[in-house]
């Protein structure tokens, strides 16, 4: 299986933007156009399409926290249409080995994601992100994530 990383540009911003997550899915992750719109303002930030031989099949956003020697993986999604392949923990492990692979690399990844998500809690597990027990309350959008990392040295 041939999946890659591929930095978002000028020419691929817009398909990117128009993939979308299942329905039961809506809520758990930003709108990609969201997303991209973010990382115009997040110097910190890196984005990228996740592509199965050339063809677009999902989108990945990480921050790099400065002075903490962490990356987060902070938005994730596979289109709806192409989940259950497998292209899901494929991007992941390649996330993490483009991590690893920098020049200088972090020695940390985080990931939180909402508790009521399953499947991304099963995902990062098989990535082998571990649990930090801590569970992250954002008052203001009133929600609660898990909060897993993954130590790179």
């Amino acid at each position: 299986m041939t999946v890659t990383l591929n930095p978002l540009n000028v020419d691929n911003w817009e398909e990117c933007a128009e993939l979308k997550v299942g329905p039961t899915q809506e809520g758990m992750v930003a709108p990609n156009v969201w997303s991209i719109a973010e990382a115009c303002v997040r110097p910190e930030s890196e984005i990228f399409a996740i592509c199965h031989n050339g063809e677009m099949v999902g989108f990945l956003m990480s921050l790099e926290h400065e002075g903490t020697e962490t990356v987060e993986l902070y938005r994730f999604m596979i289109a709806f249409e192409h989940q259950q392949s497998g292209y899901g923990l494929t991007a992941v492990q390649q996330f993490i080995e483009y991590q690893r692979a920098k020049e200088i690399s972090p020695k940390k990844l985080v990931v939180k994601f909402l508790i009521e998500n399953f499947s991304g809690k099963k995902l990062y597990e098989k990535a082998g992100f571990q649990d930090t027990g801590e569970l992250e309350e954002n008052k203001e959008w009133r929600f609660t994530e898990h909060v897993y990392f993954m130590d790179l040295v």
